[in-house]
């Protein structure tokens, strides 16, 4: 058994500690981490950016994300390279219309996904868009809607949510 507070390299470029199942934490875990979802339907601007009022939080690692501004904001302490996606869907389709979600980090769109929806249905849709976004303190990230038709967005858990969780070693 070995009980230390710091290794020190004498040479090479990793270190192995632990087995196959063993769990790590501090520096070694993909925190800040957040979900959160719409839990109701939201109206939205035709034609329009409307930021996604993401209100009910699944897990958040480090209370990052605000229920009431929503929007995660990077901590003190924890810069770096960060997955993001947001996820909107439509609670139906207006014939021809084109369904845009975006990631704005600090106001301005970085991202976004497209898809245009061919016919009138009832079933809605739903649209994602990813990224790896470098960020610093203080930064915040949002998740928006642009859709040509009117329907509402949608306040389902599995259609209309957003994550994020910062990457080691990236």
């Amino acid at each position: 058994q070995l009980k230390v507070n710091e290794i020190i390299k004498q040479s090479g470029s990793s270190i192995t500690i632990g087995e196959t199942g063993d769990t790590v934490s501090g520096p070694f875990t993909n925190v800040p981490a957040f979900h959160v979802w719409l839990s109701g339907d939201q109206s939205q601007t035709q034609n329009s950016n409307s930021k996604i009022n993401y209100n009910t939080t699944i897990f958040d690692t480090n209370s990052a994300f605000n229920t009431s501004t929503y929007k995660f904001t990077v901590p003190s302490g924890q810069a770096g390279k960060y997955w993001i996606t947001v996820s909107a869907g439509i609670d139906g389709s207006d014939a021809n219309g084109r369904l845009r979600v975006f990631i704005f980090i600090n106001g301005s769109a970085t991202t976004f996904g497209s898809f245009g929806i061919g016919a009138t249905n009832d079933y809605g849709g739903v649209n994602q868009t990813s990224c790896i976004c470098n960020l610093s303190v203080g930064d915040y990230v949002e998740g928006y809607i642009n859709y040509t038709g009117t329907d509402n967005i949608t306040g389902q858990i599995y259609k209309t949510w957003m994550t994020g969780y910062k990457l080691i070693g990236a």
